[in-house]
């Protein structure tokens, strides 16, 4: 079921950083991307 309305703008997360533990190495791998350009965009009034 739906959470949002279909006129409701989407909710847009980035995760820029994640990390688990590897299944066969049992080592932690992090990955780390750029912010997306929309990101770098954004102003604080567009956020709230």
């Amino acid at each position: 079921m739906p959470t949002l309305g279909v006129d409701e703008r989407p909710l847009c997360l980035h995760a820029w950083k994640i990390f688990c533990t590897h299944p066969l190495t049992k080592l932690l791998v992090e990955f780390t991307a750029l912010p997306s350009d929309w990101v770098r965009n954004i102003s604080s009034e567009q956020i709230l």
